[in-house]
């Protein structure tokens, strides 16, 4: 709204920030932000016309602030009205691609809004249309009394028409609105639709009132503007949103889009634009077909009803194949896209009313196909391969990308033009949007343009838009984006579960999981993650049968790495990791400087440095520490080495694509560097003994089961040293525990042990060495021997055992606190069917039964509770990850509990997720000290009581309290799997752009801070024991 109220609104009450509409020559309703004006309902009946005289621009005359726009290239200079825009004080906006504050459709207003809209809209259609006042008069008092009886009006098929062409022509974002008086409104589909051509129309489908007849009007629509590839530009107006009610809604953003799937291993199929659309539909009972180009079912919901879906019937568009008038290999690309883009993911707003549903379809522009769709990395990505194809060294001197694009657009057009459907280039769209624009200044005397969306992605400088200066604002009627996407709407209203799923996709194993390949990137600008993704795909076309994943260096865990782990990573500032990769820093650090005997023994790595001898006294830094550190963790180097540097960019590549290729090579045959490293740092067998000595005896003191069901069983498990000493650790750290060998195991090599059991070798026993130290579970497959005694020779005892696999100790959070179970550990298990070591732990102890004893050591960690008792601490877990925070919390308490400063005392909030309360092992201590008012808990049920909830749904239900919290310093601690920390990452982003107003970008800022300051600490787990 402007910032001046016209007359016909008073009141005889104390003066107000008046808020409504400014009319000028064109009486065009204008959204402006600024501080308005306060007048004084006191002054005279005239004192109100004087002001809006005063602040009246015309056409004639130049306000003292405004400055002409300016068409660079002709010198020409245009002279709009004065129009306050979304920027403020010392701070702009013009270039953001969502300016903040923007209006937003589909919200509910008040009867006072809604009139004033109203009021305004009439008079401009009464105004522009030349119709009598009396008649103007007449219809106003009908539409208030409407809006006072109903809290709504409908508009007339006239006053509907002259609206849509009026948001189209004020439409900020669209380069071709120049065709905007030619709209045409109609209440039917004519007859005559595929053989006219010069027609642009709306159609009027008010009366739709069921989603199937939605879907039926659709695919009318997208008939009619698909028109034989003869492209019309056609918009469909479904009915207006009510007061009170959602309104139809459209679910696809186009009518017609690609899906997308992500694929166990992180690679994307697809449309990545459309990742959770696709989610949506396959809920809704869609059957993925895992195609490149497969065509999403378009899902619809009439007000009051269910969302309804059918697939798009192959009549209603048309693919078009992507070629080149000269590089034949360009068909080999298998590149195609959609004939018209039928947008619906906005809202037609009209006097007040709100059209949610309003689909419409107009032609492409080049470079939308070809820059955008298929050319953006985050899209189709299709540039690399063509750069590739062309011979095309891949570096910033080659340009690339920018040869690349031009191909590919040229393609785009060619192909369309082949096929005879309908594109413009983005010089004729320039050319027609720069003379509508000069129209439209010297017509009403203004022109909303937003340069940054209008301006084309390619050769940009090249086009005449690129030298027009123009305005940004808003202008009524309009066309604006929705409030939330449909799906968040009515599974907001529903309480439906919506979270990405992967329930269609074939999960990978524990088995699996020891053979795939990890690739793990550091990266502060995307540089090195573009790197992984390069290295990914030469990956899978030598090896597609083979697991792999694709994850940043936080979200690996140093004791569940099996397999294969290649790492590409830069250094930032003075030599420190990026901001994705400094928990896997200390993680690494930790293992490195403890003297608990942690090694790496089952896992093979390689590591590729990116950075720049710019920097000398830092350069490789990172990358250079992390091989160093697995190397001395006994992990097996693959390769030696890879260094880029940036200030060589074109041997970088050339490095860069020698280095892939030998490190899949050596993958493939299973071969090891064989770099010279420091004689200590190789892994010895004797090494391993020696810190396997370190480990003290434990036994099972108690095994609780706390839930059972289809093969989800976890425990509560109790464990005791056996010399009655107090285990010395701190909450948030880990025991590792190493498998016992089975009974029948043992008697399988009873008389190895009997016949070689006293000989010494490395201080031990070979009986020792073989009940203690050996992965039986291994050996008796790959070595025979040791059901041979008696082939073995004498001498050759000491080798042989020393190639036997030795055991990998198993690792597990603790759940309790020393303060309050000074002599008892607790962990919390979920119980897998043939786990070496979660079957003997949750084994349930019966009165005379030997007590099992197992060997295990405390790991540190840097999952600590701050030492400060002032700083809020925020935890949140889900499944057996509630546990370790179950005994931070007691930590904490007890600390709290021993402090006598009273008023520095940080609180605590708990956020838990199970899937119903009943799996939720702690809930009784939780619930018992949030009845106390020691905590707050928030616990969320995925699947209970016909509901679902997340933690991070909790969290965003409480953002104004954990925003609150984070803002004085407070520490957010997450445990359980990836996905709940990815989840809560979502949930933080969200509650940083609502509770903090940040932007996206501004939010993801937030969140990494949050990170560099080590106030989001993480511990994730896997199902392996």
């Amino acid at each position: 709204m402007s910032s001046v109220q016209s007359s016909h609104y008073r009141s005889t009450k104390s003066p107000v920030l008046l808020t409504q509409p400014l009319y000028n020559g064109g009486d065009n309703k204008l959204e402006l932000s600024g501080k308005g004006l306060l007048i004084d309902k006191d002054l005279p009946d005239n004192a109100e016309d004087t002001l809006l005289q005063k602040h009246q621009p015309t056409r004639n005359s130049m306000p003292e602030n405004i400055v002409p726009t300016t068409n660079i290239t002709s010198g020409r200079k245009q002279c709009p009205f004065k129009l306050p825009t979304s920027c403020q004080d010392n701070i702009c906006h013009g270039s953001l691609m969502e300016k903040p504050g923007s209006v937003v459709g589909g919200t509910d207003r008040s009867t006072a809004e809604i009139w004033a809209e109203a009021d305004e809209y009439i008079r401009e259609y009464y105004q522009e249309n030349k119709l009598p006042n009396e008649q103007r008069d007449l219809r106003l008092n009908e539409i208030q009394k409407l809006i006072l009886d109903k809290g709504y009006y409908t508009h007339t098929y006239n006053e509907l028409s002259f609206g849509v062409k009026t948001a189209w022509r004020n439409s900020r974002r669209c380069v071709m609105r120049s065709q905007w008086s030619a709209l045409f409104l109609c209440r039917f589909i004519p007859i005559f639709h595929f053989v006219t051509r010069n027609v642009i129309q709306t159609i009027d489908r008010r009366d739709v009132t069921t989603s199937e007849e939605m879907l039926d009007a659709c695919f009318d629509h997208l008939r009619v503007g698909h028109n034989a590839g003869r492209i019309r530009p056609t918009m469909t107006i479904f009915p207006q949103k009510l007061p009170g009610r959602t309104g139809p809604r459209i679910w696809n953003h186009q009518l017609t889009r690609y899906a997308a799937y992500r694929l166990p291993d992180g690679t994307i199929i697809g449309d990545s634009a459309n990742l959770e659309l696709t989610d949506v539909a396959i809920r809704q009972g869609w059957t993925p077909k895992y195609g490149r180009w497969d065509i999403l079912p378009l899902i619809v919901s009439a007000e009051g009803e269910a969302p309804t879906w059918r697939d798009v019937p192959e009549d209603c568009y048309k693919e078009v194949k992507i070629s080149h008038p000269t590089l034949p290999w360009f068909e080999e690309l298998d590149l195609q896209w959609t004939d018209h883009p039928p947008v619906s993911a906005f809202v037609i707003t009209i006097g007040g009313v709100d059209y949610c549903a309003a689909p419409f379809s107009g032609w492409y522009l080049g470079t939308e196909v070809a820059a955008r769709n298929l050319g953006d990395e985050h899209r189709y990505n299709a540039l690399p391969e063509i750069a590739t194809r062309l011979g095309l060294p891949m570096n910033n001197r080659s340009l690339w990308r920018d040869r690349a694009v031009v191909e590919l657009n040229h393609a785009i057009l060619y192909s369309f033009d082949k096929a005879k459907v309908t594109i413009i280039d983005h010089h004729s769209a320039s050319d027609s949007f720069v003379a509508h624009y000069e129209k439209e200044i010297k017509t009403r005397g203004h022109c909303p343009a937003d340069w940054v969306w209008l301006t084309p992605p390619s050769s940009s400088s090249t086009t005449t838009i690129f030298h027009q200066e123009m305005y940004s604002y808003l202008c009524k009627p309009a066309v604006i984006p929705l409030s939330e996407k449909p799906w968040d709407t009515y599974f907001r209203e529903t309480g439906i579960d919506y979270r990405p799923t992967t329930s269609h996709l074939t999960p990978i194993t524990p088995e699996e999981n020891e053979d795939r390949i990890i690739l793990a990137y550091g990266t502060e600008t995307g540089t090195s993650e573009r790197y992984t993704k390069k290295f990914h795909k030469y990956l899978r076309s030598r090896m597609p049968t083979v697991q792999m994943a694709l994850v940043g260096l936080d979200d690996l865990e140093l004791s569940d790495l099996q397999g294969i782990v290649c790492i590409v990573t830069s250094s930032f500032g003075e030599g420190e990791p990026p901001s994705n990769a400094i928990q896997f820093r200390d993680k690494l650090n930790h293992a490195v400087t403890g003297k608990s005997g942690f090694s790496l023994l089952n896992f093979r790595y390689a590591v590729l440095g990116l950075g720049s001898t710019n920097y000398t006294e830092t350069y490789q830094n990172f990358p250079r520490l992390i091989d160093r550190s697995l190397a001395s963790l006994k992990a097996r180097r693959i390769i030696p080495l890879g260094e880029l540097d940036d200030c060589d960019a074109a041997g970088s590549e050339d490095i860069f694509e020698n280095w892939i290729k030998t490190l899949a090579i050596a993958i493939e045959v299973g071969t090891e560097s064989t770099d010279i490293e420091p004689a200590d740092s190789k892994p010895s067998f004797a090494q391993t003994i020696d810190k396997f000595r370190t480990y003290q005896d434990v036994k099972l003191s108690r095994s609780k089961p706390t839930f059972s069901s289809l093969g989800r069983d976890t425990y509560h498990v109790e464990l005791a040293t056996c010399n009655g000493s107090h285990f010395k650790y701190l909450e948030g750290d880990h025991i590792s525990i190493l498998p016992n060998s089975t009974e029948e195991q043992l008697e399988l090599v009873q008389d190895f042990v009997r016949m070689w059991g006293q000989q010494i070798i490395n201080n031990d026993t070979v009986s020792t060495i073989i009940n203690c130290y050996v992965d039986l579970n291994i050996a008796l497959t790959s070595h025979s021997l040791l059901q041979k005694p008696n082939l073995v020779k004498e001498d050759e005892l000491s080798n042989l055992i020393r190639s036997l696999p030795l055991k990998s100790p198993r690792m597990f959070s603790i759940s309790s606190s020393p303060a309050y179970h000074p002599s008892i550990l607790h962990i919390a298990i979920a119980r897998l069917e043939h786990g070496q070591l979660s079957v003997p732990l949750t084994s349930i102890l019966n009165e005379g039964e030997l007590t099992p004893t197992f060997q295990a050591v405390i790991r540190t960690s840097t999952f600590h509770l701050p030492e400060d008792l002032g700083v809020p601490v925020i935890l949140v877990g889900c499944g057996t990850g509630v546990g370790p925070l179950r005994g931070m919390m007691h930590g904490r308490l007890a600390a709290l509990k021993g402090s006598s400063d009273e008023l520095f005392r940080g609180p605590i909030v708990c956020f838990t997720g199970f899937r119903a309360p009943q799996e939720h092992f702690y809930l009784a201590e939780f619930t018992e000290e949030a009845k106390a008012g020691r905590i707050s808990h928030y616990p969320a049920y995925s699947r209970f009581d016909n509901q679902s909830s997340h933690v991070g749904d909790l969290m965003y239900v409480h953002s104004t309290e954990v925003a609150k919290l984070l803002g004085k310093g407070g520490v957010i601690f997450i445990c359980g799997s990836h996905v709940v920390r990815g989840n809560v990452e979502e949930a933080l982003l969200k509650i940083g752009q609502k509770e903090l107003g940040l932007s996206e970008e501004y939010a993801q800022d937030y969140l990494t801070r949050l990170k560099r300051e080590r106030r989001f600490m993480s511990s994730t787990y896997s199902r392996t024991h």
